[in-house]
């Protein structure tokens, strides 16, 4: 059997795990035009906030 990611877009405070549970293997946070650099390194380093 082939091996492949599934990916899926988010908006930011939408709890990723039950797409997990169903098979994702990636989460792409959705932002906003505009954000800081920073900010989106951070989230990407530490998840979305608990």
């Amino acid at each position: 059997m082939a091996s492949y990611d599934i990916a899926v877009g988010l908006p930011l405070g939408v709890d990723p795990e039950p797409y997990a549970r169903a098979g994702a293997t990636w989460w792409l946070p959705e932002l906003e035009p505009g954000v800081r650099l920073d900010t989106v390194r951070g989230l990407l380093r530490d998840g979305p906030a608990a």
